[in-house]
């Protein structure tokens, strides 16, 4: 089982954790101080540590959806009101909606035979990206939260697209594709005119990318020879620099709100844990 918590950090990263402490490849960022994460078995709460202050130990979380289903991958709407999650308490996973504090969560998605997942809201709120299967491939769907309506976003068949993210200014998406040589890169796409140009491409696997809030940064998950490294790309000159450089694994970043550092999951540790890195490979 897995519950949702929320806890008031004032102004930090905003990060999205699941089980056992570990971290969702998935970021929320809003400017009001609300942090949401997944809380389950013995996940350690030393883990949840607001990066501006650096506070230790960090504050206590109020649970806020908790019952027998996996509820997990919180996305935060930018004015801190409205929490969309994953859960699979019908079975296969959904999205579902619900009010901050105290409102009552209701379906967003009703897909028995499929799974959604990696929601993520666009910067003005009005509407949630998200993968889903439903096809028999994972595609990327946009739901409008005022009338329900789910519509493609973006979607090719024969491959996999997942892992969205809104670029600031709402008309363009990142997501994961795999779909040349089935090998996993990170394209960008318009919402009107829908053509893919990939941003990132290697030999490599490049995966879960997450954009600082200026636009100019992407920070993403780089897979290769077996092992996970944690890279950023300046979006304008196309260069990449490594981040993090270890034999454990290192993945799943998500950018400080200044952009200046990032944060990650890693198994350096005892078991999986939070880091905090500047751009630079400094700090850690």
């Amino acid at each position: 089982m897995l519950c949702l918590r929320v806890i008031s950090v004032g102004t930090c990263l905003f990060l999205s954790l699941c089980g056992f402490g570990a971290v969702a490849p998935h970021a929320s960022r809003l400017k009001t101080g609300l942090a949401v994460y997944a809380l389950g078995g013995q996940a350690d709460e030393r883990l949840f540590i607001p990066l501006a202050a650096k506070k230790s130990p960090p504050p206590v979380g109020k649970p806020l959806i908790s019952d027998n289903a996996n509820n997990t991958q919180p996305s935060l709407s930018p004015d801190g009101k409205t929490l969309v999650y994953v859960s699979d308490r019908s079975g296969r996973t959904d999205l579902y909606r619900v009010s901050l504090p105290d409102g009552v969560p209701e379906k967003l998605t009703e897909t028995p035979t499929a799974d959604e997942e990696t929601p993520v809201f666009s910067p003005d709120g009005s509407s949630v990206a998200f993968a889903s299967n439903r096809t028999g491939d994972w595609d990327i769907y946009r739901v409008n939260l005022a009338d329900g309506v789910t519509e493609l976003a973006v979607g090719d068949p024969g491959s996999d697209e997942v892992h969205p993210n809104f670029m600031p200014d709402g008309h363009k998406l990142l997501f994961s594709s795999n779909r040349h040589d089935r090998n996993w890169d990170i394209y960008s796409t318009t919402t009107v005119s829908g053509i893919w140009t990939r941003l990132i491409d290697s030999a490599a696997v490049e995966r879960f990318p997450t954009v600082a809030r200026d636009g100019t940064i992407v920070a993403f998950r780089y897979e290769n020879s077996g092992n996970s490294d944690v890279y950023v790309m300046d979006v304008a000159a196309r260069r990449r620099v490594r981040v993090t450089s270890h034999p454990a694994f290192d993945g799943y970043p998500v950018l400080t709100p200044d952009g200046s550092g990032l944060v990650f999951v890693s198994t350096r540790g005892a078991g999986r844990g939070l880091y905090s890195v500047n751009l630079g490979g400094s700090g850690l």
